[in-house]
C-alpha cells in the first residue's frame, strides 16, 4: 500500500470509495481510487514540484500481516527491552 495526499476538495466532491474490490490497475486500490476521483496522470504532480527545479519524491509502502498475539503478550510481560525494529540500512528519524 502506498501513501499519497489528495486535495480535500477533490475527495469531498467525489463518490469514489477506497477498497480492495477494484480489478483495474493490477488490483491496487490506490489506482482505482485516483481513477474513480476522475484524476488522470496529467492532474497529478509531486508536492513542491517546480519545472526548473528537481524535487525528491518520498513515498512509503506498508505490508499488512497477521499479528503474533502470543509473542506480543510475551514481549509485553518481559523485563528486557525489545530489540529495535529492522530499518534495512535506512536512517529512520522518529
Amino acid at each position: 500500500m502506498a501513501g499519497f495526499a489528495v486535495n480535500l476538495k477533490v475527495v469531498l466532491n467525489s463518490d469514489a470509495v477506497f477498497g480492495t474490490s477494484c480489478k483495474r490497475g493490477g488490483g491496487a486500490p490506490e489506482t482505482c481510487l485516483l481513477e474513480d476521483m476522475g484524476l488522470e496522470r496529467e492532474d497529478i504532480e509531486p508536492f513542491g514540484h517546480e519545472k526548473d527545479k528537481d524535487r525528491e519524491i518520498f513515498v512509503w509502502h506498508t505490508k499488512t500481516s497477521t499479528p503474533n498475539i502470543a509473542q506480543a503478550k510475551k514481549n509485553a510481560n518481559s523485563t528486557k527491552p525489545a530489540p529495535p525494529p529492522e530499518t534495512y540500512g535506512y536512517f529512520v528519524e522518529v
